[in-house]
């Protein structure tokens, strides 16, 4: 009988402690904190050394130093679009007519999620415009990398960007994809 009962004690400790991994009793992954805002319905966990900006009206936070950040807008689908890769390409092509310098994008359709959701994933640079009398080589460049997921159930249509000086991009890669992960809608 006490080899039982004490099998039973290694067992409940050890489902205690696997239980335990990853996740805070709040539900907040460890090492990040959530973007609260009461007027969304999903949940975006971000690094706790992170700052989180509301000001903009969409959810965001940024990188203190560099100032690479992040940030997730919603947009309703249209029907007219004819799929999400369609919604992409018109956003693409808006942004295009909006900023002077952007590289073409490279595409992440296959395997890519948000969260729990299918994406498709873009990333692409943006040259600032160089002052006046300045070489456009010697301006600031900004790559981005967005995430655009469709929630077939309230056709909402989830904008993630990451932003960040070019030479900083890579940098912060590993938390950018932790905050991609760990989205929940």
């Amino acid at each position: 009988m006490k080899k039982i009962v004490s099998l039973f004690l290694i067992f409940a400790t050890f489902i205690l402690v696997l239980s335990a991994c990853g996740e805070t009793d709040t539900g907040v992954p460890d090492g990040m904190k959530l973007i609260e805002n009461e007027k969304v319905t999903y949940k975006l966990f971000v690094p706790e050394n992170w700052t989180v900006n509301l000001a903009d009206g969409v959810s965001g936070a940024y990188v203190p130093g560099d100032n690479s950040n992040v940030t997730l807008m919603i947009m309703m689908y249209s029907k007219e679009y004819q799929g999400l890769e369609s919604f992409c390409q018109k956003y693409y092509k808006d942004m295009e007519a909006t900023f002077k310098n952007v590289s073409a994008r490279e595409e992440y359709t296959e395997n890519q999620k948000f969260g729990q959701l299918p994406a498709l994933k873009y990333v692409f640079t943006i040259g600032a415009e160089a002052a006046e009398g300045e070489n456009d080589d010697n301006a600031a460049q900004y790559k981005f990398m967005q995430i655009f997921a469709l929630d077939q159930s309230t056709s909402q249509v989830y904008i993630f960007t990451y932003t960040a000086a070019a030479e900083k991009y890579s940098e912060h890669l590993d938390d950018v994809n932790k905050i991609v992960a760990e989205f929940i809608h």
